[in-house]
């Protein structure tokens, strides 16, 4: 695998799936979310920030999946997560969704692309304003840039 690809991986629990027994759309993001969070652990830095008087995160800006195969409860997922782009204000990621289909063997069950923007906001309620992402991050996140690999 890469050195750019941030993988995480997850057993598909009964809760997440709908009536027909297989994951409901929705939880497709969750599972990229759970790889966002573990390439932000991984360089040392918050994804969400709630310490003193603003809050500061990641909103969604865009998000997009295209769906190749259902996963079912007890199914195992891993999740691909790649940096596609940094721009002054946000990421931009691409992601893979894969089933395990034998030993070492993986099927794709969706990908698609997230937009994230980096953003302030005075709590409680105050305006969501968008902001360069701190210096430290930017270095940090750019080693994992195709370019860089």
């Amino acid at each position: 695998m890469p050195n750019n690809v941030i993988i995480a991986e997850k057993v598909i629990e009964f809760a997440e799936t709908d009536a027909a027994g297989l994951v409901h759309f929705s939880n497709y993001f969750r599972y990229v979310e759970i790889a966002e969070r573990t390439l932000f652990e991984s360089v040392g830095e918050p994804l969400l920030d709630d310490a003193g008087p603003t809050l500061a995160g990641f909103p969604r800006l865009r998000a997009k999946c295209d769906f190749s195969a259902p996963l079912a409860f007890g199914d195992r997922a891993r999740i691909e997560l790649k940096i596609r782009e940094l721009t002054e204000k946000s990421i931009h990621y691409s992601f893979k969704i894969l089933k395990k289909t034998g030993e070492d063997e993986w099927s794709r069950a969706a990908k698609g692309e997230l937009i994230t923007v980096y953003a302030r906001k005075e709590k409680p309620g105050g305006e969501i304003m968008p902001l360069a992402l701190p210096e430290s991050l930017r270095a940090k996140l750019s080693a994992f840039l195709p370019e860089n690999v």
